[in-house]
């Protein structure tokens, strides 16, 4: 990742792929005449991307106040070189490594969610816990347990209720998001710490 020297080149880009799908009469019918009571409305996922930094030598770093109001459902974090980050063209900006961390939590009004805080290991390889949060329901993930050490170490925290993170929609909560990460050894240069954070809304 972040090699000097490479080159890329698109041999074909095709900028627009349309599907269609034959739709049933009745369903369009019944489509119609649901329109006629009230609007329709359309389940989309907002994304934000907060991005905090992390000086050089520190050991831990905690944001309050990350979020005040509508809780997320999902919030996904990750750590990135300070140069990278900010247009290094000799590094990747998505060679999210981990930096030794040791402790990675995500808190709703003081409280831990949506379990204890995970307390990792690199060295020892102790990061499985980390490794399984990527999992949700039934979405697959093209990333094996050897990559997410090196390179690809994204935390994801399921913020739900249910912690389902399920196409079905939850009660709007309105708390106050905190997140805090320590690191094993004192940190060699300036790191971003990126956030996206995942609500539900309706359109």
């Amino acid at each position: 990742m972040g090699k000097e020297g490479y080159k890329i080149v698109f041999d074909h880009v095709s900028p627009f792929v349309v599907k269609s799908a034959y739709i049933h009469p009745g369903v369009l019918i019944a489509h119609a005449k649901s329109l006629e009571k009230a609007t329709a409305q359309y389940p989309i996922d907002r994304v934000n991307c907060k991005v905090f930094s992390i000086p050089q030598s520190s050991y831990s770093f905690i944001q309050d106040n990350v979020f005040s109001g509508q809780m997320p459902k999902r919030i996904v974090l990750a750590c990135v070189d300070n140069d990278a980050f900010n247009g290094n063209y000799k590094k990747s900006p998505f060679e999210f490594n981990h930096y030794n961390m040791n402790f990675v939590g995500v808190y709703i009004d003081g409280q831990p969610m949506p379990h204890q805080p995970l307390e990792l290991d690199f060295e020892k390889e102790n990061y499985i816990r980390a490794y399984q949060n990527l999992f949700l329901n039934s979405e697959g993930l093209y990333l094996s347990r050897n990559e997410f050490a090196k390179g690809y170490s994204l935390f994801l925290f399921d913020l739900t209720p249910d912690l389902c993170d399920g196409e079905h929609f939850n009660l709007i909560r309105h708390s106050n998001l905190r997140i805090e990460v320590k690191f094993s050894k004192a940190l060699v240069q300036t790191v971003e710490q990126t956030a996206n954070i995942y609500f539900q809304l309706f359109l």
